[in-house]
């Protein structure tokens, strides 16, 4: 019997079990890195969110004479918050002109 042409195909054949589960180990640790790195970018997303809400809030409060025509908050990339205040005139029955 010939036991180096099968020691051979042992080898190549661990070989490639050895490949395909290091590539699937490497495959996810690299989506977990990926998917906290997302998970993150919610988290601040959401903080800038309820932040930005607050702010309206406070304007809406705030007396009609002394609200601002505009206002531009600097984020960090790749996030934008800007609010646009502005007059508006109604009719009688209360629809915007």
């Amino acid at each position: 019997m010939n036991r180096s042409g099968q020691s051979i195909l042992e080898a190549v054949i661990a070989l490639a079990l050895f490949s395909f589960l290091t590539a699937a180990v490497v495959s996810l640790v690299l989506g977990s890195f990926h998917g906290v790195q997302q998970g993150s970018q919610h988290l601040e997303a959401d903080a800038f969110a309820q932040e930005g809400i607050e702010t309206i809030r406070s304007l809406r409060d705030a007396a009609w004479n002394e609200l601002p025509s505009s206002s531009s908050t600097a984020l960090t990339p790749p996030f934008t918050r800007i609010t646009t205040v502005s007059d508006v005139c109604r009719t009688v029955q209360g629809d915007a002109a």
